[in-house]
């Protein structure tokens, strides 16, 4: 395994099946170091191990200190990798934040990785001085070598153990994204975890200070992130207060805008309905004080009252038109005579006079002067009988109570004005 592929392993997100195949690449490099050694042995023929009969065979045993060795480094490169895999899931929401951590981290993996390296080399040439040694110890290193045999297979079902793990963390992690809660419950299991492999990386490496400074690092950060959590919650806690108290004052804000919209409301039909009443009354007080100032012209002028209306006649003559708009311009009209009580009292003027009764509209169908047809008749006897010739109504026969009389309406005659008193 190169840095390269230390760095893009750092680089993958969680989940990314590169990361596994990295893995595999750790585990074949044991066996290809290991294969190397063979192949770097001397290609001579040794004598046959006890047990073996008469097979001949050239023993390749390897040297157990450099097995050892790559297995421990292949172990603390695993470690690495779980632990920068644990720091990215963590920090997966704040990716953009501790980025500069992540570097820091692999820059310490790397340089880790060149002094194992380095160690790597002093021990090849340890090897070579002790190859001499190799063929006086073959039993005892046959020996060694299947008791690395069977720790490698170790190595290998817990490398197997730790993939299975990583491949379950990776499932929490899926899992942990949606639940907040269980996030800080697996965080805490990692770290526990994270400690164990501290503790072992510890035993086999001499770079303890740079590891317990990271662990120290990764403690103050998550020291920081509780206060930071416990900080946001007490916030939480502050704003949800402020937002239920400002909730009530304005449900009581409420309250009142709507009472006070109500009361406006009721405030304002009242105004209305004064304003109307104000406008009757003046309306009413103008009219009166018209009225009165009728009165007052028309008891100068000698007009007579009866029954809500006032009454004039005028000796002089005119034509039926002329005598109406002779009224009309008093603010009156013809007199219109809708009871026998108002025909007694047109009678008393003892004067032949026209009134406001016409058929010029329609022949036969006599009409007021105010649009309203003819109930009661008080016509002479005889009358109307002058068809086409005589369409307009007059009072010839006063000294009778049937008293009508249909005249050509371009005769000459008397009128009498009647003008209604307009008080509510």
């Amino acid at each position: 395994m190169d840095q390269f592929d230390i760095y893009v392993n750092v680089q993958r997100p969680l989940g990314n099946p590169g990361k596994r195949t990295s893995s595999r690449k750790c585990s074949e490099s044991i066996y290809a170091n290991e294969e190397r050694i063979h192949t770097l042995e001397p290609n001579k023929a040794e004598p046959p191990l006890s047990g073996a009969g008469d097979r001949k065979q050239e023993n390749k045993s390897p040297n157990r200190g450099t097995v050892v060795f790559l297995s421990v480094l292949c172990l603390l490169l695993l470690t690495g990798l779980i632990i920068t895999v644990s720091i990215l899931i963590f920090t997966n929401s704040e990716q953009k934040e501790k980025m500069a951590l992540l570097h820091t981290s692999y820059n310490n993996l790397t340089k880790e990785m060149d002094e194992l390296q380095t160690n790597y080399s002093n021990l090849i040439r340890e090897r070579n001085q002790l190859e001499n040694k190799l063929t006086l110890q073959k039993d005892q290193l046959q020996t060694s070598y299947n008791q690395l045999s069977r720790e490698k297979d170790q190595l290998q079902t817990s490398y197997n153990q730790l993939s299975r793990e990583k491949d379950q963390l990776q499932t929490s992690y899926n899992q942990l994204s949606r639940e907040k809660d269980q996030l800080q419950t697996s965080y805490n299991q990692l770290s526990r975890e994270k400690d164990q492999l501290q503790t072992s990386y510890n035993q086999l490496s001499r770079e303890k200070d740079q590891l317990q400074t990271s662990y120290n690092q990764l403690s103050r950060e998550k020291d920081q992130l509780q206060t930071s959590y416990n900080q946001l919650s007490r916030e939480k806690d502050r704003l949800q207060t402020s937002y239920n108290q400002l909730s009530r004052e304005k449900d009581r804000l409420q309250t009142s805008y709507n009472q006070l919209s109500r009361e406006k409301d009721r405030l304002q039909t009242s105004y209305n309905q004064l304003s109307r009443e104000k406008d009757q009354l003046q309306e009413r007080f103008e009219a009166l004080a018209k009225d009165r100032n009728d009165l007052l012209r028309m008891h100068q002028e000698e007009w007579e009252y009866f029954r809500g209306s006032f009454y004039r006649a005028f000796p002089s003559k005119k034509t039926w038109q002329q005598s109406r708009d002779d009224c009309l311009q008093r603010g009156a009209d013809l007199m219109i005579i809708n009871s026998k009580e108002e025909q007694d009292f047109a009678n008393k003027f003892k004067t032949y006079m026209w009134i406001g009764l016409t058929d010029l509209e329609n022949e036969g169908t006599w009409k007021w002067v105010d649009g309203t047809r003819m109930t009661n008749n008080y016509w002479s006897s005889g009358e109307p009988n002058g068809k086409r010739q005589e369409n307009c109504g007059n009072i010839k026969s006063f000294n009778d109570e049937n008293s009508w009389n249909d005249e050509d309406c371009s005769l000459s005659l008397s009128w009498v004005c009647e003008k209604k008193l307009q008080i509510n």
